[in-house]
This record gives C-alpha cells, sequence and structure tokens, in this order.
C-alpha cells in the first residue's frame, strides 16, 4: 500500500489527494508535499481514506532509495489530479 494515491474521505482535507508513505494496523501516514510534508505526514485511520488503484512506482523507489523530496510528491498528485479531471469531463 506504500505509494498509493488516497483520497480522505473525512476531516478538513476532505476529497485532497495523499501519497501513503508508511503504515501499520490502524493508521496510515500521508503526505501531499504542499501542506503535509514528509517530515510531518498526517496520521489518519485507514476507514477514512478512500483508496485508489494508482501506485506510482517510481514513489516506491524514492522511498527504497532513501531520495524523496516533497518535489516529487506533488509532481506524481499533480499528474493524478489532471488525469482525474480529464476522466470527469469525459
Amino acid at each position: 500500500m506504500i505509494g498509493q494515491i488516497a483520497i480522505s474521505k473525512r476531516g478538513h482535507d476532505k476529497n485532497n489527494f495523499f501519497i501513503i508513505i508508511a503504515e501499520d494496523d490502524i493508521f496510515c501516514y500521508l503526505v501531499d508535499g504542499k501542506t503535509r510534508l514528509l517530515k510531518k505526514p498526517k496520521k489518519k485511520k485507514l476507514k477514512h481514506v478512500s483508496l485508489t488503484n494508482y501506485v506510482n512506482q517510481e514513489i516506491i523507489d524514492l522511498i527504497d532509495k532513501n531520495f524523496l523530496l516533497d518535489a516529487h510528491i506533488r509532481k506524481a498528485i499533480k499528474k493524478i489530479e489532471v488525469k482525474n479531471k480529464c476522466q470527469e469531463k469525459i
């Protein structure tokens, strides 16, 4: 599930896209590269996020190499937001 795009279902960040960078049994840790940075990820219960089918392999590779930056997160989320908007127009 690490590297997967998730959408928040609850809270003030409802309907925002995030990338999961860590997880445990109950919680996942989300970042978006803007308000939620890698140094302080959002801790959110799994039941409060909607998981997408999109897993960003580039993000997973960067996490493994310990070279992930907030700019990489922003770029990956921007790509999925554009793709999502294009699908809504169809």
